[in-house]
């Protein structure tokens, strides 16, 4: 919360090609790398748009519950939305 906190209220963490958001970057890329084995899912969990472009998840068991058996990671777009799918 207080790693949220501090990223909301200092815009410098996205500002692209800042320090701060080359730090916060790399420690992203980190927890991916130490916590995804997997190296494919771990390709499709790597952004490809700049730091900070999305919000950031501040979440302590994000990437561990997309490796969990019972998950699928889906990246394709989206087809078609139903009311009842």
């Amino acid at each position: 919360t207080r790693l949220w906190l501090r990223s909301e209220s200092n815009i410098s963490v996205i500002e692209n090609g800042s320090d701060k958001t080359e730090e916060f970057k790399g420690i992203a890329l980190r927890a991916l790398e130490a916590t995804v084995t997997d190296d494919e899912l771990r390709e499709r969990l790597t952004p490809t748009h700049p730091f900070g472009c999305k919000r950031l998840v501040f979440a302590t068991d994000y990437l561990q519950t997309l490796t969990k058996p019972h998950v699928e990671v889906v990246s394709s777009p989206a087809r078609t939305l139903r009311s009842r799918s």
